[in-house]
């Protein structure tokens, strides 16, 4: 389908890759990169850890894929502590404040747990 959108004419912009990452479409996302649909990694990066796309992270890194505290943020904020975890293990930065702030508003607990 996106194929065939593309050889009609159809525009995209940073959001197909958004959504791809988000959704957990590695296959879209390659095939969209490799047409040279634009990104804006943070974004990426950011809706991946936010959904737990594990394989999307992977291979957003292995790109060279760039990301910002968002990821950390977001991770906490839908308690996907295994995530969070990674992402730290990986040196993605991060600010503690917020990322307290964002798991006490939506009741992470065990998020919270662990960053005591």
């Amino acid at each position: 389908v996106l194929e065939w959108l593309r050889s009609e004419g159809c525009d995209w912009d940073k959001y197909a890759c958004e959504y791809a990452a988000e959704e957990g479409n590695l296959d879209v996302l390659k095939w969209l990169r490799s047409e040279g649909c634009p990104w804006n990694e943070r974004e990426i990066c950011s809706s991946a850890a936010m959904n737990e796309r594990w394989d999307v992270l992977e291979w957003l890194r292995s790109e060279g894929c760039d990301w910002d505290k968002y990821a950390c943020e977001y991770a906490a904020e839908e308690g996907n502590l295994d995530v969070l975890k990674w992402l730290r293990s990986e040196g993605c930065p991060w600010n503690e404040r917020e990322i307290c702030s964002s798991a006490a508003m939506n009741e992470r607990w065990d998020v919270l747990e662990w960053l005591r």
